[in-house]
């Protein structure tokens, strides 16, 4: 019943124009035109560094919402080696967070990702394994840093 009172609603609004001949294929294409220019949520951009964030190369990508971290780096060829598979087994997946508020709203360390983060090199404080996270579109626009090889 909304929707038929919603479609109405819409008819009502042309008709006066669709009386002097013009197109309703123009409002629909116009409709269609806005919803193709809105902002794809399922995805978020996201540039790996690899190496030294100064002058390392940089890997820009559309990662899934949703999607496990460490994955989207590898589907991307991102310089990481993610050894144990996503299992928590290991620290060649450990990545940097440049921006402190997205670090922030991270879900918490778990004890066991506190324990594999100790035999990372280059730990900092915004350090993460990325087997742990999922993609959020707080994600969108990030700069993750990837530290050479990891124990």
């Amino acid at each position: 019943m909304r929707k038929s009172l919603k479609h109405s609603f819409r008819v009502a609004n042309i008709l006066p124009f669709l009386k002097r001949g013009v197109s309703a294929r123009l409002f629909t294409s116009s409709a269609a035109s806005l919803n193709s220019i809105q902002p794809d949520l399922t995805k978020v951009r996201i540039t790996f560094v690899e190496d030294d964030l100064e002058d390392g190369p940089r890997i820009v990508v559309d990662a899934a919402v949703g999607a496990k971290l460490v994955d989207v780096a590898l589907e991307n060829d991102v310089d990481i080696e993610a050894a144990c598979g996503g299992e928590l087994a290991c620290s060649t997946c450990h990545c940097v967070f440049t921006d402190l508020k997205l670090y922030e709203s991270l879900p918490p360390k778990q004890e066991e990702e506190e324990d594999m983060l100790d035999l990372a090199a280059d730990l900092t404080e915004t350090s993460r394994l990325s087997c742990q996270l999922e993609v959020t579109p707080q994600y969108e626009g990030s700069i993750i840093l990837v530290p050479g090889q990891a124990l």
